[in-house]
């Protein structure tokens, strides 16, 4: 995978109509087409409104009254999903970012994912796989660190491919509805601040 580096360099390939994710039909392809995160302009706006809908619908005493879950399967359950889903998330993330990982494992496991939220390649669909995503191990991380250590989130890759938190939207416009899937599962102590500022993600 090429690497851009320098600030020149990389506003052109940001701003360039050329440098966009191309649309897929299915797998952890199809997913990057279809979320707010590797979206631009219109598509980036109208997706990631999905993502914050879907985060909205989700109450904060839920959130912090199951934050020794894996947030995983916490946003899952308040999903509506009745199944365990957290290896299949893992099996995404660890392929998310482009280039890395096992990218037949993530195709499998997004087909699968895709069932189980109705069987629909659309945009709803993929703002549902893409929150869970975005809430893998880092975000398990994060609460740990915090201190409250889930029971799935000890072995947490520590890497930025396992939902990560540098990439954005190629026209740099960036998200922070993430926020409130975690902020409110942290300890009272930490200030509103402190969560906000550590945990504002892009999606």
């Amino acid at each position: 995978m090429q690497q851009i580096t320098g600030r020149d360099a990389a506003l052109a390939v940001l701003n360039h109509p050329s440098f966009v994710v191309p649309p897929a039909p299915a797998g952890v392809a199809w997913l990057r087409a279809t979320v707010g995160r590797f979206s631009t302009g219109e598509a980036h706006k109208r997706r990631r409104a999905l993502s914050v809908a879907l985060l909205n619908t989700i109450p904060r005493q839920s959130l912090r009254a199951g934050r020794l879950m894996h947030p995983v399967a916490l946003l899952a359950r308040e999903m509506g999903v009745g199944e365990s889903v957290v290896d299949l998330v893992r099996d995404v993330a660890q392929a998310y970012q482009p280039g890395t990982g096992d990218q037949a494992r993530a195709d499998a496991a997004v087909g699968r994912l895709v069932a189980v939220f109705g069987g629909r390649y659309d945009e709803p669909t993929a703002a549902r796989v893409g929150v869970l995503v975005q809430a893998c191990e880092a975000t398990a991380v994060l609460i740990e660190r915090a201190g409250f250590t889930s029971p799935t989130s000890s072995s947490a890759s520590r890497s930025s491919t396992s939902g990560g938190f540098d990439a954005g939207s190629r026209s740099g416009l960036r998200g922070t509805a993430l926020v409130s899937v975690i902020t409110w599962s942290l300890p009272e102590s930490i200030t509103t601040q402190n969560r906000a500022t550590s945990l504002t993600r892009r999606i």
